[in-house]
């Protein structure tokens, strides 16, 4: 069991949810040994769930999706 878990809901309409999951999915590859990474659309929006044992490095890792979401967000806006 990992000690750490960051859990970020981000509401948004479901269509930009799924853009945005598509957008980030490239990111996740290389994630240290140790750490978990899901990202799920659905309907409410976007959710993003890190775990590990290190919570500085899971703090750094959202902080560095949380800043590709929001690039990500200024590609596809409406």
């Amino acid at each position: 069991m990992q000690a750490c878990r960051i859990l970020l809901d981000l509401e948004m309409p479901a269509a930009r949810a799924r853009a945005l999951l598509a957008a980030l999915g490239p990111d996740n590859t290389g994630i240290p040994d140790g750490m978990t990474i899901s990202v799920d659309a659905g309907d409410g929006g976007l959710r993003i769930e890190l775990a590990g044992d290190n919570m500085l490095q899971l703090a750094s890792t959202a902080d560095e999706m949380l800043g590709h979401a929001q690039a990500a967000l200024g590609a596809i806006r409406e």
